[in-house]
């Protein structure tokens, strides 16, 4: 969990953790950037299964991601944020089904609202249930997982060597395309396991353009399947100079070839 400027929530987001029913697990606080209380209020926890990792050269979240990637000697690795509350059986319930599916690389849910009578209303969802078929066709209509609700399998990051790349606010989907791109397998359960509070939650601009820059990077590598297709998508990029297609167009059709194409290797 990589915590900055969060002294207002991150004593409610410990103890969610520390009163999980599943009880053997490691709790990496990666602090960045922080200029309050942030840090004396985690020193009052006193629990030996907590380890703080304060480092002035960690510039943002994306280096405490991967300095808690790099610290993470557990099977499994379960992202959090500071400002959200785990439901008490989160790990217990994503542990089981990872242990039950070992062909399971990364293990999402939904989110309920904090303080909302109806708790799915108004908060973020993923736009996949279950077993995601084919993640990298997925990806190609945007970021379908909840970063602070996954599990993943820790292994797979080794031996891939994948860690958090400098995108910044999409940092989690370049992972998953990564993840996806190296056969990684997606599963999204459709209880909520995480609290969230009311908040915007909005892409920015600056999300969106990241976005669509690996949503292309997923056309091209899709498209060096096949000598054919990656002549199809050098034809297109002309017509789209042209302004007689658009990026849109491009990636319909390359979703559209693959839905119907699923066996191609």
């Amino acid at each position: 969990m990589p915590v900055s400027n969060h002294e207002r929530q991150v004593s409610d987001a410990i103890k969610s953790i520390l009163n999980q029913t599943f009880r053997n697990f490691e709790l990496i606080l990666a602090i960045y950037g922080s200029a309050d209380h942030t840090l004396y209020d985690m020193s009052a926890f006193s629990d030996q299964r907590i380890r703080i990792i304060a480092d002035k050269n960690f510039p943002d979240r994306t280096h405490a991601w991967n300095a808690g990637l790099d610290a993470a000697s557990g099977k499994y690795v379960a992202i959090m944020d500071a400002d959200h509350i785990m439901h008490v059986d989160r790990l217990k319930i994503q542990h089981a089904l990872m242990e039950a599916e070992p062909s399971i690389t990364v293990c999402s849910s939904r989110v309920a609202q904090l303080g909302n009578k109806n708790p799915q209303e108004n908060a973020p969802q993923p736009s996949a249930a279950g077993w995601m078929e084919n993640p990298l066709l997925a990806f190609l209509q945007g970021n379908c997982i909840l970063h602070p609700t996954v599990m993943i399998r820790n292994q797979f990051l080794k031996e891939h060597r994948l860690r958090y790349e400098d995108y910044p606010d999409a940092e989690d989907f370049k992972l998953w395309t990564e993840i996806a791109k190296r056969g990684g397998n997606f599963y999204v359960d459709t209880q909520s396991l995480l609290y969230c509070h009311a908040t915007n939650h909005q892409e920015n601009k600056q999300q969106l353009q990241t976005s669509e820059t690996f949503i292309n990077e997923i056309v091209e590598f899709l498209a060096k399947r096949s000598p054919e297709l990656d002549v199809i998508l050098k034809n297109f990029k002309k017509l789209k100079e042209k302004e007689m297609m658009t990026q849109q167009d491009i990636v319909a059709f390359f979703h559209n070839f693959f839905m119907k194409n699923k066996d191609m290797p």
